[in-house]
């Protein structure tokens, strides 16, 4: 069995992952954020509870009804989103400034100069 996750912008995915827990996103959420569907959550105690009690019961169709999104997860707006990376340092500036060390230092260990600008060319020219 493995573990995946999906970061969801409204219904369209964005980054998805399996069997890697994305803690540096997860710091984005609270537990205020956190959700469950409560229907879903009392069909797992009570298959839990079953087999604790050495009835061993199988999930009902129930469970297969439900996305796994619907089940459990965290929501919060873009808005706060924002809030909070700004709160931790990330910024559109910082992110370009971020992402052209990171270029200048692939170039320096391909051997390319440091000072060449990569532009494409315009599109119908």
């Amino acid at each position: 069995m493995s573990d995946k996750w999906r970061l969801l912008l409204a219904d369209r995915q964005i980054l998805w992952g399996k069997n890697d827990f994305p803690s540096r996103l997860m710091s984005l959420f609270q537990e205020t954020d956190k959700y469950q569907h409560d229907g879903w959550a009392r069909e797992v105690d009570a298959v839990n509870e079953a087999a604790r009690q050495g009835q061993p019961r199988e999930f009902e169709a129930f469970t297969d009804e439900l996305e796994t999104s619907e089940r459990f997860g965290y929501s919060t707006t873009a808005g706060v989103v924002l809030s909070r990376l700004k709160l931790m340092g990330f910024t559109p500036e910082t992110s370009r400034r971020s992402m052209a060390e990171i270029r200048r230092s692939l170039q320096k260990q391909n051997g390319e100069p440091d000072d060449v600008l990569y532009v494409t060319p315009a599109i119908g020219v």
